[in-house]
This record gives structure tokens, sequence and C-alpha cells, in this order.
């Protein structure tokens, strides 16, 4: 499809990598923005249930989010740091074609400065776009989740903002770890055993229910809307052939 739009593989890959890698950050700084927003409405240590787990779980992930910050800023300014780590692609590259007896490519290691190049440029043109579409599509899945407890009849006296954004921290952090394909069933575990923490049964089911249809709605409903629009795209290319011919 990007081919069809006179979107270059190298492009792509440049693409893929640099939005994989500010999501990935996204997810580590959420939790301790939560951590602010508790702290700052009063609500850390009101017998939240998993504070203690929330709390841990910012500490480590602004840890690893420093980090990150440091070596990407380092990889992105420094030729020798991406010249390094090309090297260090085309041994591995080496080393695994060894095994499957078949001559190593040669090219990796250009290949790992040139993505570099173009990751640079990418985020010096568009970065600021970048970090604000990340944030808004972060905050749009959140926007979903309060909707949805607020559907299902689960008031803020209960589920007040604060603990779903915190909720949410969670489940973004947790999904770092790809346990399944897009944390199924591990996020939604996560979700309701935060925020049905403390809740009556009536309460802790309604919680639940909320849960089950954010995920329905942000996992599973893209799934058949991705398959009808492609149709569609594939359908326009098909026609498309057909006039030139």
């Amino acid at each position: 499809m990007l081919a069809g739009w006179g979107v270059t593989s190298g492009e792509f890959a440049a693409y893929a990598g640099v939005t994989g890698v500010w999501s990935a950050l996204a997810k580590l700084a959420t939790p301790g923005a939560a951590v602010l927003v508790l702290l700052f409405t009063g609500r850390l240590s009101s017998g939240l249930g998993a504070t203690t787990t929330l709390l841990t779980g910012a500490s480590i992930s602004l840890g690893v989010f420093a980090v990150a910050v440091v070596v990407l800023r380092r990889g992105l300014r420094d030729e020798r740091v991406a010249q390094a780590v090309g090297r260090a692609a085309q041994r591995s590259a080496g080393a695994v074609f060894k095994v499957l007896r078949r001559p190593a490519p040669m090219g990796v290691a250009a290949a790992v400065i040139g993505f570099r190049d173009q990751a640079r440029d990418l985020l010096h043109e568009r970065g600021g776009r970048l970090m604000l579409a990340t944030v808004a599509s972060d905050l749009g899945w959140l926007v979903v989740l309060q909707a949805c407890l607020l559907a299902c009849g689960v008031p803020q006296s209960q589920v007040s903002w604060a603990r779903c954004f915190a909720g949410f921290a969670l489940a973004r952090l947790i999904s770092t770890v790809p346990i399944t394909p897009g944390g199924l069933g591990v996020i939604e575990l996560g979700l309701t055993t935060y925020l049905a923490a403390s809740l009556d049964p009536a309460s802790a089911a309604r919680v639940t229910t909320a849960i089950l249809l954010t995920r329905a709605v942000t996992f599973a409903l893209p799934i058949p809307l991705g398959a009808v629009t492609y149709a569609g795209w594939h359908l326009k290319q098909v026609r498309a052939a057909v006039t030139d011919g």
C-alpha cells in the first residue's frame, strides 16, 4: 500500500522504527505521569490497592526511559555510535547466516547507518508532530476507557479520572512486555485488578464489563475495519490498473 503511494522501503523502515520507539518511550513515561496526577489530586495514598505496584513500575520505567533517551540521542548525534551498531549488526547477521549455511549479506552495516540518517532527518523535520500524534493516540485510548466506565454505570465516586489514568498507565506498562499479541488478556487482567480493587462485587462486575468493552472497541473493532478499508484500497488499485490498461 505504501509503495502505491510512492513511499520507498527505506522511508517505511524509518517510519516504522521511529514510531515504534516513540510509542515505547510514551509507554515508559506514562506511569510517571500517572504518579504525578495521583499526587496532585491527593489520591496517591488513599488505599487504591495497587499503589505500591504503580510506584515501583513508575520508578523502573522512568529509569529505563532516561537511559533509552540518552542512548538514542547519542546514537543519532554521534556517527561513531552508528558505525559501531552497524558493525555489531553485521557480525550478528554473519553468525546467523553461518548457522543457516548461507552467505551473509554484506550491506547490513551500511543499511544501519542509512536508517540512522533517515530517522534523524525524520525527527528533525517532524519530531514535534510525531510527539503530539503519540500523545493524542494515547489520550484517545484513555478517553474511550473513561467513556466505557461511565456507560457501564461506574461513577467518578467509585473510579475517578485520576484512578482511571493510573490504571491506563499500568496497562501501558504491561503492554511493553510481549507476553501475548497486543497484551490480549494480560492488559484486561491488570486493569481489572487495579480498577476493581476495594469495590463491591456488583461494581467490580461493571468495571470488568467496561474494560472488556474498551478492548473490544480499541483492539477487536479495528481488525474488521482494517480489512474493509484494505479491500476498498485494493479495488481502487484494480480499477486504476484497468483504466490505465
